[in-house]
């Protein structure tokens, strides 16, 4: 009866270290799911800026190469930010990301190219995140037109 027992307990003890593997394997899993889909939108971010012409952040005339280029590097940057604004409002995206992220937006939606092309080509296909726009920049004391 003694031998019962004791196989029990290791029996037990063997379960609870495998559950507490498969735990922390999960664990260590989801951690670098998130990182690798961290890295994936940074790697996105960091194209845009690098095709963007840099007379964007300086509000300098482009040529007309120059803004056909910002246009599509400000397209994919606003389809970046709907994805963004997506995946936070479905829960998929923690708050302390959406926050920095959410920063970055602001700063960039104040560009007068941006908001021009995202008021021509996206405030109705992407209605709620233009309302979100709105709010964010209004909240924030930003002077725009039509977002």
């Amino acid at each position: 009866m003694e031998n019962v027992n004791v196989i029990i307990v290791i029996n037990s003890i063997a379960l609870i270290i495998s559950i507490i593997a498969i735990i922390v394997g999960s664990y260590q899993f989801l951690r670098q799911q998130r990182l690798a889909f961290f890295e994936k939108y940074t790697a996105r971010y960091q194209h845009i800026i690098e095709i963007m012409p840099e007379k964007v952040f300086t509000d300098e005339a482009l040529t007309t190469e120059e803004e056909e280029k910002a246009i599509r590097a400000i397209r994919m940057y606003i389809d970046l930010c709907s994805e963004e604004y997506y995946l936070f409002q479905n829960k998929y995206l923690d708050e302390k990301v959406w926050n920095e992220w959410k920063g970055g937006m602001k700063m960039m939606f104040t560009n007068s190219l941006v908001i021009n092309v995202f008021e021509t080509k996206y405030s109705k296909t992407y209605e709620e995140f233009a309302k979100f726009l709105k709010w964010e920049i209004l909240h924030n004391n930003i002077n725009t037109t039509n977002i």
